[in-house]
């Protein structure tokens, strides 16, 4: 299963999705057998690393997203995974717009987890570090429901 998480600049949301999902497996005693993570922001310059606050946040998860290099979205990505999360409802809407063939397969991230609440993450970029806490734990209660559910028939 190769899911690409999508937010605006690859470099917050969509790298700390990265590596929660990967964390959770790996606590699961799974690692990533079967899975395969990356991300993408719509709105980026290819080459920049994470935020400082979100390494900070991760590296309190003991998450390390130091080698992440931010990456601009692009169809060819879309069309080689099996599934893309979006942190919030417009990212979903314009990617299921600009790329309609795909559109089976684009949902925003709480949406997919069946969250019916509070469906956008925030974007916490230039806030402090505890924004970027509530949307670390924003996006593991959605992946947390996502990969329990994928994973426990295999």
């Amino acid at each position: 299963m190769k899911v690409l998480f999508v937010c605006t600049g690859n470099t917050c949301r969509s790298p700390m999705a990265e590596g929660i999902a990967r964390k959770i497996l790996e606590v699961a005693g799974r690692g990533e057998k079967g899975w395969e993570f990356t991300s993408a922001g719509i709105a980026t310059v290819a080459g920049l690393p994470p935020s400082p606050q979100a390494l900070a946040v991760m590296e309190e998860n003991f998450i390390d997203i130091s080698g992440h290099r931010s990456r601009l979205l692009d169809e060819k990505m879309v069309a080689e995974v099996d599934l893309v999360l979006t942190m919030t409802v417009s990212q979903r809407d314009l990617l299921r717009e600009r790329w309609p063939q795909y559109k089976e397969k684009i949902f925003a991230l709480r949406e997919y987890a069946g969250i019916e609440e509070g469906l956008d993450i925030e974007d916490p970029f230039g806030r402090d570090v505890d924004a970027y806490r509530e949307t670390a734990r924003q996006i593991k209660e959605a992946l947390d429901i996502i990969l329990q559910e994928k994973t426990k028939n295999e």
